[in-house]
């Protein structure tokens, strides 16, 4: 769905990687450059290790400008992907397009990393509210995989049929 949605042209290609590494880049040689410099530790803490005091916000801002970013491709995606069932859209199978639609979203949601949003959470001083977005950060990102499988591979129907026919093309090979 997102590649009908954007162009993925060779043309762009190593400006995107330039700004995909070098916005990283950036951020870890600040952090380098701080630690050094001043001969403080950035990281640290008696419980876990965590960025500590003001240096918090060099975990925060790119979370949400990426959380932003993606957030926005997401909403694009899913207006075009309505647009394009509207053009077609029977009474009949607006219930099935309801349900392909929600299953696109979840998916895109995890692929686009959405659930770093639950990170946020780990930066609020309310030591309760950390844990249990710690437990959601947690899980919903060591999860992607199955999500991914899910929504993409279980749960799409050609992909069923391709597997039901790979079964009975083995169960024929075991009987002769």
């Amino acid at each position: 769905m997102v590649v009908d949605v954007f162009d993925s042209g060779t043309e762009n290609k190593i400006r995107l990687r330039l700004i995909a590494y070098g916005i990283p880049l950036v951020i870890v040689l600040t952090f380098l450059i701080i630690h050094v410099s001043t001969d403080s530790s950035i990281y640290g803490g008696e419980l876990y290790c965590w960025i500590q005091g003001n240096y918090i916000w060099s975990f925060i801002v790119p979370v949400i400008s990426v959380c932003l970013v993606n957030f926005v491709v997401l909403v694009i995606a899913l207006r075009t992907a309505f647009n394009k069932s509207n053009s077609t859209l029977q009474v009949k199978q607006s219930a099935k397009q309801s349900k392909t639609m929600i299953i696109g979203t979840m998916s895109l949601t995890c692929l686009l990393g959405l659930t770093w949003i639950f990170g946020l959470l780990l930066t609020i001083s309310n030591a309760n509210v950390a844990k249990i977005g710690a437990y959601f950060f947690t899980i919903f990102n060591a999860s992607q995989g199955v999500f991914i499988f899910i929504f993409h591979c279980w749960m799409n129907k050609q992909v069923r049929n391709a597997l039901r026919r790979q079964i009975g093309r083995a169960s024929c090979r075991e009987r002769v």
